[in-house]
């Protein structure tokens, strides 16, 4: 079933999303001062993500005073978002800080030395679109086949070729390739016979 699509975030909260990708666990004050906004409106902002699930708290850090302010932090679903809708060199930062214990980071990491940095843009911006989209968790494998089959549809003949190359050095990615092949075809041809 897919999810019916928010509207996109406003232009303070993307540059919210963007700055506690680079600097997560962060008050509202660097915040505001980092993306030239008030307090209130940043305020404003913050509240609104962790109203939406894009951001938490992350902690509470208390002044001399012994009185505490939250800190923030990104979500997985803030994540997805910046890696659909982020500029693509903070998207790889927010993936590559949130998702180090992912079972996929080795893959991830192996590709991104074999192949250009357009794919693995591309890649991720696959991946956001379809947790975006389907709601479900990017590194879960059931959501793989149609991130997947997202991405390989955005390549270029020339990227693709240069993906086949680098999947041949990569066992574990080829066979989520096949997996995911299989997947789609399984589920096509399920439609295909209800219809």
């Amino acid at each position: 079933m897919v999810k019916k699509m928010e509207r996109p975030l406003g232009k303070v909260q993307l540059k919210v999303l963007e700055y506690l990708a680079e600097n997560p666990n962060s008050l509202i004050k660097p915040i505001s001062r980092a993306i030239s906004k008030d307090y209130k409106s940043t305020y404003g902002a913050v509240k609104t993500l962790k109203a939406k699930g894009y951001v938490t708290d992350a902690s509470v850090k208390a002044n001399n005073k012994g009185v505490g302010f939250p800190s923030y932090r990104l979500t997985e679903k803030g994540v997805a978002y910046l890696m659909r809708y982020g500029k693509p060199e903070i998207s790889m930062k927010a993936f590559e800080s949130y998702f180090k214990e992912s079972p996929l980071f080795e893959m991830y990491s192996q590709l991104k030395t074999l192949v250009n940095q357009k794919i693995i843009i591309k890649l991720l911006k696959a991946a956001g679109e379809g947790t975006v989209k389907y709601g479900k968790a990017v590194w879960q494998i059931n959501n793989l086949s149609k991130i997947l089959l997202i991405f390989t549809s955005s390549l270029t003949p020339k990227e693709s070729l240069q993906l086949k190359k680098a999947t041949k050095k990569i066992p574990a990615f080829r066979k989520l390739i096949r997996e995911a092949a299989y997947a789609v075809y399984k589920e096509f041809s399920e439609e295909k016979e209800s219809s």
